[in-house]
């Protein structure tokens, strides 16, 4: 089995960067082409952080050209994969195997991201030898470990008072197994192929506040509380300051806070929102440039209550 670890430029939505990503996987599926040529059955399990979606040329259509399905040839029709005409050009991505609602392995900006993948060969799918475990890939999503509670995203690292946190992505597993020759107990591939185009909302409907920290508490919690809250949602009970595009402030108590708007529907509704009024937003807890602020991403964290 040839196994490929990846780490490729980040900056998904970026078409520039995805120029770069273009000869990450151009680097790879040269290494690839020499392995067919010489076996066509070859086991291959390509993974790691991609810094590019399953999907990234339905989600940015104007790049035209990426680098995961375009060039490494990632996709997830099982006909074409397990063609006998497929001599390796084809690849499988394990996360077309996963209902398409819970395809996420990181959060950006309010919404779900799959740059975390593992891409197989043809022979890991024939019911012979060691093969991949059909509907067994997907993140590994551990409340309290690896994501955060109620929204449930990534846990990242943050260097806050003593430290916390895991990754700002989700570590994704998928099982493999050895079989005789046509094995009636392996697992085929059956899902149908979907590739949407739109992201999924990070957080789709109304938040329990009810359960969720209050940035008044803030000051009284210690340096590890809070380095343990980072990333979590706060209920911001305070006295919106206004602000610019892309940045506003809120005072909670005698503590001022930035707020990072990294959506622009967000954006958009705080502009009816008067300076000096009295708010219960919810925002997450980020540590930027050595200051607590709040990032709102999602209209849904404006409603009153």
């Amino acid at each position: 089995v040839y196994v490929y670890s990846n780490h490729w430029k980040s900056g998904a939505g970026d078409a520039g960067l995805e120029k770069t990503r273009i000869q990450n996987a151009g680097v790879l599926r040269k290494r690839l082409n020499e392995i067919f040529k010489v076996n066509p059955d070859a086991n291959v399990i390509i993974g790691g952080d991609l810094n590019t979606h399953y999907n990234q040329l339905q989600r940015y259509p104007k790049m035209g050209r990426t680098a995961v399905q375009d060039v490494l040839g990632s996709q997830g029709s099982i006909e074409k994969f397990t063609s006998a005409d497929n001599n390796g050009a084809v690849l499988y991505n394990l996360w077309y195997d996963v209902e398409p609602s819970q395809r996420r392995s990181d959060s950006y900006q309010g919404e779900w991201g799959t740059l975390m993948q593992i891409i197989i060969s043809k022979s890991l799918a024939n019911g012979s030898g060691v093969d991949y475990v059909g509907n067994t890939f997907g993140a590994v999503v551990i409340d309290g470990l690896t994501a955060k509670s109620p929204a449930r995203v990534p846990n990242p690292v943050t260097l806050y008072g003593p430290g916390a946190g895991v990754s700002d992505h989700f570590p994704v597993m998928a099982t493999f197994a050895v079989y005789n020759k046509d094995a009636k107990e392996a697992i085929p591939l059956k899902r149908p192929e979907v590739t949407p185009s739109a992201a999924l909302t990070e957080i789709p409907g109304p938040i329990d506040r009810s359960k969720l920290i209050r940035a008044s508490a803030l000051e009284k919690m210690s340096a590890e509380q809070i380095a343990n809250s980072i990333n979590e949602l706060i209920v911001i009970d305070g006295t919106f300051l206004g602000g610019g595009k892309k940045t506003s402030a809120v005072k909670v108590g005698e503590k001022t806070y930035n707020l990072y708007l990294s959506n622009p529907k967000v954006t958009q509704s705080i502009k009816s929102v008067a300076k000096g009024t009295a708010v219960q937003w919810v925002g997450i807890l980020h540590f930027h440039k050595n200051e607590l602020e709040f990032e709102i991403n999602n209209t849904n964290f404006l409603l009153p209550r």
